[in-house]
């Protein structure tokens, strides 16, 4: 009969035992990280497009901005969907695996919270720089209502934007706490199987220098009262076990040395 195999396999990911919840708020994390991501390029997009129609160039908040969407854009999918291969279609272990690692996710997320953090500030200083806001009047002349509109829409663009920075910020700050959480148990996990396995090599090298009952009933019932030794040395021989010490050696041998001339004394 073939046994039936498990659709989860045992993911390597040790969370602690008060958090079984934060493997799952880590793919959440992840989730909304893609997700207010993909939504920062809706909105970066058209600040950069204004800029460059009506001023033919785009600022530096918004270009650093766009620059952390793109390359902050495929790694939560790639945390997201590997692992997820990896636990229901038991596919792309060796990514699967990577990506599971703690330490995967702590160095990654170091990363792109000071990325986002830099975005943040950036995005900070561009609205609050009142001339990145303001109207030109030479601009209206030419332009007229439409430069006027299109210039208020993206100022309060780039509000969105600055907002959405810092929310990214956040989360992978907490994406790099769950992750350290998870590290560290891992790392004590380690640690305790390494020192139960040492004690148990302590335990399995000690010396068995304790006496055996089973011996010690082998040397009394060696000579039975109708038998007879063929000399004294036979029952010394038999009570200096090396399990004896040496307190219990000297008793069996005066023992054995009384029963030996009672024997020999109903002999004769």
């Amino acid at each position: 009969m073939i046994a039936k195999q498990s659709l989860v396999p045992e993911l390597p990911v040790h969370v602690p035992e008060n958090m079984p919840y934060l493997g799952s708020l880590n793919t959440l994390l992840h989730m909304l990280q893609t997700i207010i991501t993909l939504l920062c390029i809706c909105v970066v997009v058209p600040v950069l497009v204004i800029e460059i129609r009506y001023y033919g160039t785009s600022q530096t908040g918004p270009n650093y901005t766009l620059f952390a969407t793109l390359i902050s854009l495929i790694v939560p999918l790639f945390l997201i969907y590997f692992p997820w291969m990896y636990d229901r279609k038991n596919k792309c272990k060796t990514l699967g695996k990577f990506c599971l690692q703690p330490r995967t996710v702590f160095v990654l997320s170091i990363f792109y919270a000071m990325l986002w953090l830099l975005a943040g500030i950036a995005m900070t200083v561009h609205t609050h720089t009142a001339s990145h806001c303001a109207i030109d009047p030479k601009l209206e002349v030419s332009f007229g209502q439409s430069y006027t509109s299109a210039w208020a829409h993206q100022c309060r663009c780039a509000t969105v934007v600055m907002l959405m920075a810092w929310t990214l910020c956040v989360l992978w700050v907490a994406s790099l706490l769950g992750s350290s959480i998870i590290l560290w148990n891992e790392k004590q996990w380690m640690a305790r199987n390494r020192y139960n396995r040492e004690m148990d090599d302590q335990e399995e090298s000690k010396p068995q220098n304790t006496p055996r009952k089973r011996d010690s009933l082998v040397s009394l019932e060696s000579h039975s009262p109708g038998q007879s030794s063929s000399s004294p040395t036979v029952a010394l021989s038999l009570s200096c076990s090396p399990y004896y010490n040496k307190a219990s050696g000297i008793l069996f041998y005066y023992y054995e040395r009384e029963r030996y001339m009672y024997m020999c004394h109903q002999k004769c």
